[in-house]
């Protein structure tokens, strides 16, 4: 997060305020994520009725994609709120190859019937851990 002494001179400081101003104004169109994709409902429905799911059908993917768009919005919101950097916590090859992390969630989709994720808080007793299942 930017913070008073992170800039060298007032001008700096002005110029950022006022962009996240204009950008945060409902006229501007800029919006965070708010919905997950057309076919989550029915991949939720799939996940329900114990029908089988494909690791690389188009639903299965997009609702992952989804996900993760989720799980990067909610922590630029929380940032913002809370004024320090939130993240999702990833293992080493997730940071490093991020289709490697897409396709794991898929197959864990495809096998556990939910998706997880795990939000590091700086100065928080534990992170926060997030699951999207059926019950």
């Amino acid at each position: 997060m930017l913070h008073e002494d992170e800039f060298d001179s007032p001008d700096q400081r002005f110029i950022l305020d006022e962009m996240r101003r204009y950008f945060s104004h409902d006229s501007t169109g800029v919006s965070g994520f708010d919905r997950m994709n057309a076919k989550w409902k029915d991949v939720v429905a799939a996940v329900q009725t114990g029908a089988e799911l494909s690791r690389t059908s188009s639903d299965v993917e997009n609702s992952v994609g989804s996900w993760h768009q989720e799980q990067r919005d909610l922590c630029l919101l929380m940032s913002r709120r809370l004024g320090q950097k939130i993240q999702v916590r990833l293992s080493k090859s997730h940071r490093d190859d991020p289709n490697r992390r897409f396709k794991d969630d898929c197959d864990e989709l495809v096998k556990t019937r939910h998706l997880k994720s795990v939000l590091d808080i700086p100065g928080a007793a534990a992170p926060i851990e997030i699951e999207a299942k059926t019950t």
